[in-house]
């Protein structure tokens, strides 16, 4: 069992926007409104993939019934922690006139819990019995250091593999707490270890440095290029097959379903990330973050590439 931890997740609408005269006028003309934000994203991959899971979180207000209803509906389990304010919406925007442009991602900041609601987080969080447990986005506003790393340690004293996948102020206090394997995408992944990465040599530099840290699994995800990944055991890097992608919205999230759900099954890593990258390569085809079908992430499992390096290199 993944247990999902998103303290942030959000409503998505996915718009598809047409010109319909000459100028700037532009209509909606599709929208795609689904319960999102990174965990959310990654257990509908795992679910998809046949895997179980279950989400943790914030939600608050009407958009956190809407979101809750619809987790509902999706079969995924969950088990929320209401904070007072509105769950944040998130806006993916696609323009048809532009077929080669990629969705842009419009998020709001998401309500501010108090500490007393991270300590109830925290508590259902313990009481939820899982294997994994990932930290997964962004963190609402004004959140407790303290409480995030004491959520990776307590999940550590229990015997829980844990992982991080979140960025900006969360990732250094999650760092602190020495998670078991960090996957984090590649500007995220050059500000925490001072190496610009702009090809996979460089993000292997990177999570290099970054496994020094006493992490015992680094993986960066390098868009479109594929990913790269270090442990203990083995360096690899992961390329996937080109497509035509439509919306790279949530693909990182899939990569993150892929790889975790590979891992729960006993796969090796190697065959874990072939998986990630072919999960998250499906998810660019069709709209919805974290989305995709298992016939394209079969079609794509068998075309994506790992290939193991010399550690020396």
């Amino acid at each position: 069992m993944i247990q999902f931890i998103t303290p942030n997740p959000s409503l998505e609408h996915t718009w598809v926007l047409q010109s319909f005269c000459k100028g700037s006028h532009q209509h909606v003309t599709k929208e795609l409104v689904l319960p999102s934000g990174k965990g959310v994203n990654a257990a509908f991959g795992v679910k998809t993939l046949g895997g179980e899971c279950i989400c943790t979180g914030f939600l608050g207000g009407l958009p956190g019934k809407f979101h809750e209803s619809m987790m509902q509906k999706s079969g995924i389990p969950y088990k929320w922690t209401w904070v007072n304010g509105n769950t944040r919406t998130a806006v993916a925007v696609l323009d048809r006139s532009e077929p080669e442009k990629d969705a842009t991602l419009i998020s709001e900041l998401g309500p501010k819990a108090t500490e007393e609601e991270w300590k109830q987080l925290r508590k259902s969080i313990l009481s939820t019995k899982c294997d994994i447990a990932a930290i997964c986005g962004g963190m609402p506003p004004g959140f407790p250091h303290i409480e995030l790393k004491g959520i990776i340690n307590d999940l550590k004293e229990l015997g829980v593999q844990t992982w991080v996948d979140t960025s900006r102020e969360g990732l250094s206090p999650c760092l602190d707490a020495v998670p078991y394997g960090l996957k984090i995408n590649a500007m995220e992944a050059g500000l925490i270890s001072g190496i610009s990465i702009y090809n996979p040599d460089s993000a292997l530099e990177s999570a290099r440095r970054l496994l020094e840290t006493d992490l015992q699994v680094v993986v960066i995800t390098l868009g479109e290029t594929g990913a790269v990944a270090v442990s203990s055991n083995g360096t690899w890097t992961v390329e996937p097959p080109k497509i035509q992608a439509r919306s790279s919205v949530g693909s990182g999230d899939a990569f993150l379903a892929g790889l975790l759900f590979g891992i729960t099954s006993k796969a090796s890593l190697a065959d874990s990330l072939r998986m990630a990258a072919a999960a998250g390569t499906a998810n660019a085809l069709i709209m919805g973050g974290g989305r995709f079908t298992l016939n394209n992430f079969q079609k794509l499992l068998g075309k994506t590439r790992v290939q193991m390096l010399n550690q020396s290199k």
